[in-house]
């Protein structure tokens, strides 16, 4: 059994702003940071391993973790400039 409590009505708001938080933070960062993190965090999609991201990207396994590193970066550098306070 789950040690949550399911969603209720009033969790929702709560739920739709980190989306819209997230995907904010996603648009404004260079499309293959952005990828990296879609793609291993299954943002809008299914989970993908590195090296089906590094096959796409043409990167290495390695450079695939890197781009996901700067892309955190990038998000906390852009919430930092837009004022965006979130959990860590």
């Amino acid at each position: 059994m789950s040690h949550c409590a399911p969603y209720t009505a009033l969790d929702i708001p709560g739920v739709c702003e980190t989306h819209s938080l997230v995907a904010y933070l996603l648009s404004e960062i260079p499309p293959r940071q952005a990828y990296a993190l879609w793609a291993f965090y299954g943002i809008g999609m299914m989970v993908l391993p590195d090296a089906d991201v590094s096959a796409d990207l043409q990167v290495s396994v390695r450079g695939v973790r890197d781009l996901r590193n700067n892309g955190l970066a990038s998000c906390r550098r852009i919430a930092a400039r837009d004022d965006i306070s979130y959990a860590a």
